[in-house]
């Protein structure tokens, strides 16, 4: 482009030079011909600092300007062609009336000259040339003043004439190919040499999403150290995004800085850099060389990039943190399709993204003719998706099943907001979720049959033993206990039935193995741990046994199924009539017995007829080695200490 705009302007040249010759073929004599400059053209001869052969001009680099004169000319002294950098120069030193930046004008300016270079120059053509400094700094493009051409004490003079070329009317001050704005960028300076550029592409295409990193390197000309955490703007839409220093993805002379997008950012265009965005946010760079001075911040401004859209699922985009689904469950504790008194009825809100919770948000349950909220569980919540819960009451029944209005979920004076961005409010409305039938309600005590939770294990210890830890000893108490919903009373003097002895089946077969590969039944032993009172209340049940000094299980006691038998006694829910059903719970695996692998923790071991607790097996281990290594050969002893 450069070349063609030359070339135009050489045409206008050719056309243009005649007329001063006319003039002296005419007989006037050039000595009556005022020297006429032609248009003022730029161009840069790079240096072997120069990364690359393009602009931003950067230290050393030297910038070239020549104009072309009609007749030819005697240079006296040394003119020099006058230059305005810095932020908000006004393009063509206000000719043209307005300012590229949008700065006041002249703010920032600072005048650089370039000098009168005489080898290059001749009677017919002057070259200028100026080389650019470590302070030099325009994001929009030096300008060329009006007057261009400081005479700077000298002249330029007709050759054989004494007129001087009228400075103060050319020649026109626009370089070609800065000659409009859309082609300004070709003279921007940056002396400093710190460059900025986007790094990384999105990983959708042309488009980062939410909660994706949008990464920035910064280049500096030599090696720095960064302290505290420096920032550089991102221009996201119609707002500045600061993206913040990432030490570990950084080197010596690359700064690379992270954004990650929210769902409020939407950019059509493509994020776009403003210049001079790099700011320290109150830390520091400097050159490593000499953390005394601090290292040039100036850069260019990067265009916006159709290729590096923003789209982080906001408003803007048409696609809101909002409600996916809700539903019911429908597993009622005890079976069927009823729930019953103090069973909870869940619900599970689903949302399109992560949300974070603050406080107690609820939704509204339609059971009957009543409205009844489930409460948030944040121990069973997480990520997307959202779990409530609403413990029936005695009032409680729905025949025809539970629903749920349309936007049941309310906030209740709590929060529900983006998890990666909780500035980011979620849309609470769902659809409706029809009655049913699978999910009905009765919370009449007296149709209520109790529900026996998980039996628990734990051990009492008493003095004689040695160490709180199994096996268990003559005299040790092991205890069970089972939760109860709802409340009970309890009659009688129900029981826990314990298998002891060796090749006692895990789980009384209900697994379908044996942990010690005895046949099942070998020398079982039954042990019953009793109901106490003092210990159980309406809602929890503690049955205890205590070690005789005949048991013995080395593999471990396993729980019978069923496990608690009645024994002539009821569990029986209070105010009502119906008993608990002890052929179908509860589950008899003690927590710290519920795998082979943690079976150890059950052991038995009594001590025999005669127990002394001062007597026991403390350590058992072979003694001794094969007389030949490690194989025993005919007729040698195996001995065991």
């Amino acid at each position: 482009m450069v070349r063609v705009l030359f070339a135009g302007m050489a045409a206008l040249l050719l056309l243009a030079a005649p007329m001063g010759e006319a003039r002296a073929q005419a007989g006037d004599g050039s000595e009556h011909t005022r020297p006429h400059l032609g248009t003022l053209l730029g161009s840069s001869n790079w240096t072997p600092n120069s990364a690359t052969p393009s602009p931003p001009f950067t230290v050393g680099d030297k910038i070239k300007f020549e104009t072309t004169v009609t007749p030819a000319v005697t240079v006296t002294g040394t003119p020099r062609v006058r230059l305005l950098f810095g932020e908000g120069t006004p393009y063509d030193a206000g000719y043209h009336g307005w300012d590229r930046d949008g700065f006041p004008s002249g703010q920032e300016q600072v005048t650089r000259y370039a000098d009168y270079d005489a080898a290059a120059s001749g009677p017919r053509k002057l070259v200028f040339s100026y080389t650019v400094q470590a302070a030099d700094f325009d994001p929009d493009g030096y300008v060329i003043a009006r007057p261009p051409i400081d005479a700077n004490g000298g002249a330029i003079v007709t050759r054989g004439g004494t007129l001087a070329a009228d400075l103060e009317r050319g020649p026109h001050p626009l370089s070609p190919h800065c000659a409009t704005p859309a082609l300004s960028a070709n003279c921007r300076v940056n002396g400093g040499g710190t460059r900025v550029a986007f790094t990384g592409t999105p990983a959708r295409e042309d488009t980062y999403l939410l909660g994706e990193q949008i990464r920035v390197a910064v280049t500096f000309s030599e090696a720095v150290t960064v302290t505290g955490t420096p920032q550089i703007g991102l221009t996201v839409g119609s707002q500045t995004r600061q993206a913040v220093y990432d030490a570990s993805g950084s080197s010596r002379t690359e700064l690379v800085f992270a954004y990650t997008v929210l769902a409020t950012d939407y950019d059509a265009d493509g994020v776009s850099i403003a210049f001079n965005a790099l700011n320290l946010n109150n830390g520091t760079i400097t050159p490593t060389r000499d953390a005394t001075k601090a290292a040039a911040l100036q850069h260019m401004a990067v265009a916006e990039d159709r290729s590096r859209k923003v789209s982080g699922g906001g408003s803007n985009s048409g696609d809101f943190l909002r409600v996916s689904s809700v539903e019911l469950s429908t597993r009622p504790l005890r079976g069927g399709d009823t729930f019953r008194l103090e069973e909870n009825i869940r619900v599970f809100v689903t949302f399109n993204r992560a949300v974070e919770v603050t406080g107690s948000p609820q939704i509204g349950l339609t059971i009957g003719a009543q409205t009844r909220q489930a409460a948030y569980d944040a121990s069973r919540s997480s990520g997307t998706r959202l779990v409530f819960a609403y413990r029936v009451q005695a009032s409680d029944l729905d025949t025809d099943g539970v629903s749920i209005a349309a936007n049941a979920l309310n906030l209740n004076g709590g929060t529900i907001n983006l998890a990666i961005d909780p500035t980011t409010a979620a849309s609470l409305g769902h659809a409706a979720v029809a009655a049913d039938t699978t999910v009905k309600v009765d919370g009449r005590p007296s149709h209520t049959r109790p529900h026996l939770g998980t039996l628990l294990g734990s051990s009492n210890w008493t003095p004689n033993s040695a160490t709180p830890s199994p096996p268990f000893t003559v005299g040790d108490k092991i205890k069970f206990e089972t939760t109860v919903t709802p409340a009970v009373t309890v009659t009688g003097t129900p029981r826990v039935r314990l298998l002891f002895g060796e090749g006692t089946p895990y789980d009384a077969g209900y697994h379908g193995w044996d942990r010690d590969g005895f046949p099942s039944g070998q020398e079982q032993v039954t042990r019953y741990a009793d109901y106490d009172a003092a210990a159980s209340g309406p809602r929890k049940l503690v049955f205890s046994y205590t070690v005789q000094a005949a048991d013995f299980d080395p593999d471990g006691y396993v729980i019978a199924r069923p496990p608690i038998d009645a024994n002539g006694g009821a569990i029986v829910t209070r105010g009502g009539t119906l008993a608990a059903d002890l052929e179908r719970g509860p589950h008899p695996l003690s927590p710290h017995c519920a795998t082979p692998a943690l079976s150890a923790n059950c052991r038995v071991n009594g001590g025999g007829s005669t127990p002394d607790p001062s007597l026991r097996v403390s350590h058992i281990a072979f003694a001794g080695t094969p007389a030949s290594g490690e194989t025993y050969r005919l007729g040698e002893q195996i001995r065991v200490a």
